[in-house]
């Protein structure tokens, strides 16, 4: 697969400088699959790796993915990048969006549904807007302004089988 992508975008090995993955928070399963691959691929390659949050990653994408889009019409404005966490929750993030600049407003987090929309209430005199598009296109833009990392998993709560255990153990 991955001789296949350098072939189709005409790119030799040599001119690979990082990997870069999107680390969380997401799926477990997921996350931990795309960090082992990335550490994997770079190990092989002899080049370094660079993690970085998924959130990030889809703020920089409707930041600076080029195109002409709504997010693009009013500058600055608060970003909500927003993914579902399931039970009620939300993994998110905000950003402010100025020309040329993403500038984090909060840590990445889970938080209900409710929460957030409380939370985004103190911007209100502000054009806000919510996404939860995903693109590598974004991970590779959050790469160019991180350092390189050891590209670990980000998990902002506790897997399903550790929590089903310290019911078990604590119940």
């Amino acid at each position: 697969m991955v001789e296949a992508l350098l072939k189709n975008s005409d790119t030799a090995k040599s001119e690979l400088s990082c990997i870069a993955v999107a680390a969380g928070p997401g799926s477990f399963t997921g996350v931990r699959i795309g960090c082992a691959a990335a550490q994997g691929l770079a190990y092989a390659l002899g080049i370094e790796t660079r993690a970085v949050s998924t959130l990030a990653a889809m703020a920089n994408y409707v930041a600076f993915s080029g195109g002409k889009t709504p997010y693009t019409a009013a500058l600055p404005y608060v970003l909500s990048c927003e993914m579902d966490a399931r039970r009620g929750q939300i993994y998110n993030a905000l950003f402010k969006v100025s020309a040329g600049t993403v500038q984090r407003l909060t840590d990445d987090r889970v938080i209900m549904s409710g929460e957030l929309e409380a939370d985004l209430e103190r911007y209100a005199e502000t054009t806000i807007y919510r996404t939860s598009t995903h693109s590598a296109v974004g991970v590779a833009l959050a790469a160019l302004s991180t350092e390189a990392n050891d590209a670990i998993p980000v998990y902002l709560r506790k897997p399903q089988a550790e929590r089903e255990y310290d019911k078990r153990v604590s119940g």
